[in-house]
C-alpha cells in the first residue's frame, strides 16, 4: 500500500549545537627507531533543544581535554610498528524521528580507542594492518519511546590495506575490514551482546587502474565494493543481505587548444545491483519505538561522461 509519509507542515528549529576546540600536537624522536606522537585538544561543546513554541526546553554543555598518544617503533627501515591510545570528548547524538524527544541533542560523551598495527613499505607498495577497539556510550529508542543512552557500544576489528604500484602501468588499492560491533550493558536482555544496527561484520574493496602503454595519457580502471549483511533492529531479529557492486571507467589526459584537458567515462554499479545503504536507527515514518532502522536504496547503474579543463 501507500507508505506513511512524514508530515513536514509544522517544522521548527528543534536544536542547535556548537563545538570549539584548541589543538596542539608534536612528535618526539628518541632515536632513529623510536618516536612518540602526542596530540591534545581542549573542547567546549554546547547544545540546546527547543519546543515547537520556540522556547528552549533543555541545555547541555561540557568542556574537557581530548588526548591521544602513538608510540612508533621501526626495527628496520621499511617496517613500522605502533600502538595508539585516544580519549576524546564528542557531541551527543540526535534523537531520530519517532522518539518522544525527536530532534533533541543528547549530552556530550567520551569515547576511547586503542589500536595497534604495522606498516610495511615494499618498493612502491604500502601494506598496513591494524587491530583496534573503540568503546563509546550507546543511545537508542527504548520501550518507553525515549531516545537515551542506555548502554555501551564496543567495536573490535581488524583492518588490512594495500596501496601502490605493482608494475609500471598497474596501480592497486584495496583492503578488508572485519568488525565485531556489539551492544553492552543495555537495559534489555534482548539487545545486550547483539550486533549494532547498520554495521557489517565484513567489508572489502579493491580498486585497480591500468595505464595503457600504447595510448599515452589513457587509463582504464575498475573497482569492487563488498558489504556483508547488517542488522536492522537492536535485537538482531531482522537483517538485510550482503551485496557487491562493480564500477568501471576510463580516463584520457591530453592538451586541447593548449589547455590541459581530461576526459572521463565512468559507469558505477555496473550490474545494476539493488541494495540498501546508510542503514541508521529510527524510522522516517515514526516506527522506531522497537529499535528498528530506516535505510536508503543504493544508487542504480549510472554512466557519467565529463571533461575537465585546467587553466
Amino acid at each position: 500500500g501507500k507508505p506513511d509519509y512524514p508530515d513536514f507542515t509544522h517544522r521548527y528549529h528543534s536544536a542547535t549545537a556548537t563545538q570549539q576546540a584548541f589543538l596542539l600536537s608534536d612528535t618526539l624522536t628518541f632515536s632513529p627507531q623510536w618516536h612518540l606522537l602526542l596530540a591534545g585538544s581542549e573542547s567546549l561543546l554546547t547544545s540546546a533543544n527547543y519546543a515547537n513554541s520556540g522556547l528552549r526546553s533543555s541545555h547541555a554543555s561540557d568542556s574537557g581535554f581530548s588526548g591521544s598518544a602513538s608510540l612508533m617503533y621501526k626495527p628496520v627501515d621499511p617496517v613500522t610498528l605502533y600502538v595508539t591510545y585516544a580519549d576524546s570528548l564528542q557531541q551527543g547524538d540526535t534523537a531520530p524521528a519517532g522518539s518522544t524527544n525527536a530532534g533533541s541533542i543528547l549530552s556530550p560523551y567520551r569515547s576511547r580507542q586503542v589500536e595497534t598495527g604495522s606498516k610495511l613499505a615494499i618498493d612502491k607498495v604500502l601494506l598496513t594492518a591494524a587491530l583496534f577497539q573503540i568503546d563509546r556510550p550507546f543511545a537508542y529508542t527504548n520501550t518507553g519511546g525515549d531516545y537515551a543512552v542506555e548502554g555501551n557500544q564496543r567495536n573490535r576489528g581488524l583492518e588490512l590495506m594495500a596501496d601502490g604500484d605493482v608494475s609500471d602501468n598497474l596501480h592497486l588499492y584495496g583492503g578488508m575490514t572485519w568488525l565485531d560491533p556489539r551492544l553492552r550493558d543495555t537495559a534489555s536482555s534482548s539487545t545486550t551482546g547483539k550486533q549494532v544496527v547498520g554495521l557489517a561484520r565484513y567489508t572489502a574493496s579493491l580498486f585497480a587502474a591500468y595505464d595503457l602503454p600504447f595510448l599515452n595519457g589513457t587509463d582504464i580502471h575498475g573497482g569492487l565494493h563488498y558489504v556483508g549483511r547488517r542488522s536492522t533492529d537492536n535485537a538482531n531479529d531482522s537483517w538485510t543481505g550482503s551485496y557487491a557492486t562493480f564500477d568501471i571507467g576510463s580516463r584520457y589526459k591530453t592538451r586541447l587548444f593548449n589547455t590541459e584537458t581530461i576526459f572521463r567515462l565512468d559507469i558505477t554499479n555496473l550490474t545494476n545491483r539493488h541494495y540498501w545503504t546508510n542503514i541508521v536507527p529510527g524510522g522516517l515514518n515514526g516506527y522506531s519505538g522497537a529499535g528498528y532502522a530506516s535505510a536508503q536504496l543504493g544508487e542504480p547503474r549510472m554512466a557519467q561522461l565529463s571533461m575537465e579543463l585546467t587553466f
